[in-house]
Parts: structure tokens; sequence; C-alpha cells
């Protein structure tokens, strides 16, 4: 049986054409909805496709369909191995297609050495760990809700979300946490007993009990996330993120704090907070950003727009003048690929631009390349950057 994943070109070809057969249709529907990436990827597609500017790329697209069915046959008599037949399928028509696209803009394409994956981006899916043990997978597309019992509390599965709704207004006896652990190429919203709203990054892990106690709001994070608190004035909500925190009664703001890189960024959005680095406090407004240096718990602040440092959640990235080793370091996470540099002067290089956070990922490699004078080798989940 054919993985979910895949889907012959000609199918999707035919789908774009108006000419599939019912049992066609039924498998282009299927991996339609099997994932809201598939959809993003074919809405993509037919937007070239579609495209009036671009109408003369139907020829080329035609011709490239033909050479490519008869270069599987082909590759079928010598019995190339069936996975790398679907996923070229899918993924060879679609760099030809936008290969053409730029060149015809005069716009140099990204170099593509070998096409094995397909570089699609992230989607809703979590580990949920109960305070019992048990493993919940969050990574399928849950369109009826479902509630499963969490001891104190009871969790509503949704598409997307999960929502912790208490089990009773009394105090419970002692204190059950869950974790909720996002890969990489992964995204998860989760509502709190208390009302607040956390937007969870890929390759974050947030650790948060299911119903709180006590004179205050504590959970631990460890990689991205974008809060929206309840406000509470008698239950201050803190987020550790290891020796430091941040303390909060009601507002918006995001965390970035992956174990692996050196600085702790607390961006404010809205309402105040109290960034707390060792002994001290450092107070926040609107607009503020501060930078820990975790090794050192040196604090720069900031004024930035913090729009560009939240719009993650709303489907946007926005870099204002941001050091292209940041920039990639966010995109690899949310694409699951491996960032290379040929020199690592590359890296301070800077970029300005609005970057679609479902776009396909060699349209971005694109965009970013037309200003910052560099080019991308691709290689399977592995990305070389240098300079063009």
């Amino acid at each position: 049986m054919r993985e979910d994943n895949f889907i012959e070109w000609r199918i999707l070809a035919g789908k774009l054409r108006g000419t599939l057969s019912s049992k066609e249709e039924q498998e282009f529907q299927a991996w339609y909805d099997a994932s809201i990436r598939h959809r993003k990827y074919f809405e993509r597609l037919g937007k070239l496709w579609d495209s009036g500017e671009e109408s003369e790329i139907r020829v080329d697209v035609e011709a490239m369909i033909r050479d490519f069915d008869r270069h599987v046959e082909k590759r079928k008599r010598i019995s190339i191995r069936r996975r790398w037949i679907q996923v070229a399928a899918v993924v060879i028509p679609l760099i030809v297609l936008g290969t053409v696209i730029y060149w015809n803009r005069g716009m140099k394409p990204v170099e593509q050495v070998a096409v094995n994956t397909l570089l699609m981006p992230g989607e809703s899916r979590a580990k949920l760990t109960l305070s019992d043990g048990r493993v919940v997978l969050l990574d399928k597309m849950q369109k009826d809700e479902t509630m499963i019992d969490a001891g104190n509390s009871f969790i509503r599965r949704g598409e997307g979300r999960v929502t912790y709704v208490k089990g009773s207004e009394k105090s419970p006896d002692k204190v059950e946490y869950n974790t909720m652990e996002v890969p990489r190429g992964g995204e998860y919203v989760l509502e709190l007993s208390d009302g607040t709203r956390v937007w969870l990054n890929s390759q974050t892990r947030l650790v948060y009990p299911t119903c709180f106690v006590g004179s205050e709001r504590v959970i631990e994070l460890d990689g991205e996330a974008y809060f929206q608190v309840a406000r509470d004035t008698t239950m201050p909500f803190v987020v550790r993120v290891g020796k430091n925190a941040v303390r909060v009664y009601g507002t918006s703001f995001n965390v970035s704090a992956y174990r692996e890189d050196a600085n702790m960024i607390t961006t404010l959005e809205t309402g105040s907070v109290g960034l707390w680095v060792g002994e001290k406090e450092y107070r926040l407004v609107p607009g503020d950003q501060a930078d820990v240096t975790v090794a050192t718990g040196t604090v720069v602040k900031y004024r930035e727009n913090a729009d560009a440092y939240c719009s993650w959640r709303n489907g946007t990235f926005i870099f204002e003048e941001e050091r292209l080793e940041s920039i990639l370091n966010r995109l690899s996470r949310w694409y699951n690929v491996d960032i290379f540099y040929q020199n690592e002067s590359i890296k301070d290089l800077h970029f300005t631009g609005d970057l679609g956070r479902y776009e396909d990922f060699m349209e971005v490699l694109k965009l970013i390349g037309l200003t910052t004078n560099v080019e991308f080798v691709v290689n399977g989940r592995n990305i070389i950057v240098k300079y063009k």
C-alpha cells in the first residue's frame, strides 16, 4: 500500500488539468486530506499553474511530465526502489516548475544536487506524557473532540490543540505534571487549566501541572513558546527556563530559550513582565526585548518590533535585519533540515523580509538568496550555504 506521504506526479498533474478518473480522484483526495502540508503544497502548485503571467509554463510542464513518465518506466525496468520513484515523482516536477519560473524572471535558482525527500513545512504534532506515564501521540489531524482523563483534570483534544478542564472546583491533594514535547517540524497549541494559551514551536518541551494550586502558576520551558496568560493578580504566572524565570500576571509574550542556544530571548507584546536572572529582576514594557547570555547571566534590553518575534504563531516569519545564522536556525527546526556553512562569515550576513511559514522550502531559500549574495546546495535534508 502506498504511504500517505507519497503521491505520483501524474495524479497531481491530472488534478490540475481536471482529467482524473474517479479512482484517481479518490487517491488524490486521500493524500490531500492526510496532512495540512499536502494541502499547502498543492495550493502552492495550483497558484503557479493558474498564474496568468506564467501561463507559458504549462507547455514546459506538459513536456516535463512526458519525459518524466519515460524516465520512471526506464527506472522501473532496472528495479530502482519504489519509494525513490514516488518521492522523485512529487519533488522533481515542482523543482523544475519553480526553476522555469525563476529563469523566466531572470533569477538564479537554488542549486539542487540530490533529491530524496520532500522538504515541506511543519504541521501540528506533539507527544503528550501524562503523570501516570501514559503517552498520547498528537501527530494526526484530530477533527472530532475527544476527552482524556488526566486525574485532576480532563483533557479535551481537538484539531491541533489540547485544552485542560478542571475536574472539580476543589484543590487537588497533590499536583500532577504533564509534559508536551513538539518535535522538529512540528507545532502545537495548549490551553492550560487557568485559561492561559501557549503556542509551542518546533523542538520545544513544556512541563506543567494539570491544575494550578498554591501561590504561583509555575511551568518549565525548553525551546520556544508564545504565551497569552490569563490574568490572576493573586497567583502570578512563572515560566522557568533553567536558572532564569519570567514572572507575569496577565500579558502576552514570546520566549525563545533552546538548550543548545547561548541566549534566552524574551519579547513582550502586551502587559508587563519581570525577568528574573539570578537574584535580579528586569522589568519589561511592551516592545522590550531582553537578551540573556545564559553562561554569564548578562542581560541586554532592546526596543524591538514585537510582531516580528511573535508572528510565527500566525503563520508568518518576519525578519528585520536579522543574522542569517539566527534565521536559518529557526527554519531548520521548522522544516526539519540541517544547515552547514561553507564559510563562517556567512553567518553574520543579514536579511530583511517576510516569509510564509507554510511556503515550500525551496521557495524560501530562493527569496533569502536574492538579497544576501548566498546560494544553497540542497542534498536531502542537508543544506550547504555558500557565497555565490
